[in-house]
């Protein structure tokens, strides 16, 4: 049971840091950094998580399918966006350092004619 409070716990979190660094920034600039990404990747985790229990709200308990009731499946969505979390976070972490590791090559790499 206590996997279903991971998700919103590291959610709340994220979002105290953002808060934090705005504040401590003195503008919203702290937006562009990694808590936001952070709070966009597990949004997606869960998205995807809601999504995929709506997508087939059955499970199979010792041979006979069950039904999960629509209030029991934010629960659910909970613990499967949990392990979507477990990829999703460190490939967009990944990606972000891959997308600015690209970018930083790519201003090296032009031919200006004014050298």
């Amino acid at each position: 049971m206590l996997v279903v409070a991971v998700l919103p716990f590291v959610f709340v979190a994220g979002f105290l840091v953002l808060i934090a660094l705005r504040q401590r920034s003195g503008g919203w600039n702290a937006l562009r950094g990694g808590p936001l990404l952070l709070l966009l990747a597990l949004g997606a985790s869960y998205a995807l998580g809601f999504a995929a229990i709506n997508a087939d709200p059955t499970y199979d308990d010792n041979g006979w399918p069950e039904f999960v009731e629509l209030r029991y499946r934010w629960v659910w969505a909970a613990v499967f966006g949990l392990l979507f979390a477990l990829v999703i976070v460190p490939s967009a972490f990944a990606f972000r350092a891959l997308w600015r590791w690209w970018r930083s090559r790519r201003c090296y790499d032009r031919d200006d004619a004014a050298r």
